[in-house]
């Protein structure tokens, strides 16, 4: 990678209580990195959209996995 991250550098937090890892943005999205294998985003004042969801089986290469969502800023729902 070049230069700086475009969104800014997450600011790294541990909950031992709650078994998560936190990774917060300067724009205030937040990701949580549980012990058990879940995540979650949020980002405070807005709304979110999921746009999709996809599992890859594995075949010739490694399966994947993942989820694509957007905030709106103004907590309307995205359209």
């Amino acid at each position: 990678m070049t230069g700086n991250p475009r969104h800014g550098s997450p600011r790294i937090t541990r909950n031992e209580q709650w078994g998560f890892d936190k990774y917060e943005w300067p724009s205030g999205l937040a990701l949580f990195l549980y012990d058990d294998g879940r995540v979650k985003l949020e980002r405070l004042d807005s709304a979110v959209a999921v746009e999709s969801v996809n599992t890859y089986s594995s075949g010739k290469e490694r399966g994947s996995a993942h989820v694509v969502a957007r905030f709106n800023d103004n907590g309307e729902s995205p359209g």
